[in-house]
C-alpha cells in the first residue's frame, strides 16, 4: 500500500479556508480507506485560474465522458473570456489574437468548430445528455439537437421513447432545419423521427 502519490490542489479562499482544484476523487477515496491525514499542495490563484486549472486536469483524465468533456470545454472558455478584460500581463493563458476555443483546441486536439460543438451540447436536457453518454444517441445528432429549445427537446425525447429510436443526423439536421422555419411543433417532430 502506497497511500496518495499525487497531492490535492487546493487554493486558499475566505477564513482560513481551502478550496480543492484538482483531487477530489482522491480525497474521496482516501475518506473511504480512512485516511485522517493528505498530502496537499496550496497555490493561491484567482478564481478563473482555478476553473481553468481544474478543466486541464479533468479533461488529461483516461476515460472522458461527453457531456464531461462539453462542459469542461465550456468552463473554461468562460474563465478564459473573463480574463481577457484583465490588465495585460495578467492573463496567463490568452494569446493575443487568438479566440478562447482557438486556445482550448490547440491544447486538447480538436478543432476550434469541433469545441463550439462541444460547448453547443451542454444545451441538451439531462435525459438527452445521459443517452448520449450512454452511447444511445450518437454525438453528431445530440449537437443538431442541442440547437432545440427545452421544451421541443423534451417533446423529441418523447418521440424517441415511444419509437424506441434515436434520431439519425440527417433526421437531426431535418429537425433542427423544420425548427429554424418556425415549424417545429410536436406532430412534425413525429414525423421526421
Amino acid at each position: 500500500m502506497y497511500g496518495i502519490l499525487t497531492p490535492l490542489l487546493v487554493r486558499p479562499i475566505k477564513d482560513g479556508t481551502y478550496e480543492i482544484i484538482s483531487g477530489h476523487r482522491r480525497k474521496r477515496a482516501a475518506a473511504l480507506l480512512g485516511y485522517r491525514k493528505i498530502p496537499v499542495l496550496i497555490q493561491p490563484m484567482s478564481y478563473e485560474d482555478a476553473v481553468v486549472k481544474m478543466v486541464d486536469t479533468n479533461l488529461h483524465r483516461e476515460h472522458i465522458s461527453f457531456s464531461e468533456k462539453a462542459f469542461a470545454y465550456r468552463m473554461k472558455n468562460e474563465a478564459l473570456k473573463q480574463k481577457v478584460g484583465r490588465k495585460k500581463g495578467q492573463s496567463g493563458q490568452q494569446k493575443k489574437g487568438k479566440k478562447t476555443i482557438e486556445i482550448i483546441g490547440e491544447e486538447f486536439g480538436d478543432s476550434p468548430k469541433q469545441v463550439q460543438r462541444y460547448i453547443a451540447v451542454t444545451r441538451l436536457i439531462p435525459e438527452l445528455l445521459q443517452k448520449l453518454d450512454q452511447g444511445e444517441i450518437s454525438f453528431n445528432p445530440a449537437v443538431e439537437i442541442s440547437a432545440l429549445t427545452k421544451e421541443e427537446q423534451r417533446e423529441l425525447l418523447e418521440a424517441m421513447n415511444y419509437a424506441q429510436s434515436t434520431p439519425s443526423v440527417s433526421q437531426a439536421q431535418r429537425i433542427k432545419k423544420t425548427k429554424q422555419s418556425r415549424r417545429i411543433n410536436q406532430k412534425n417532430i413525429w414525423k421526421i423521427s
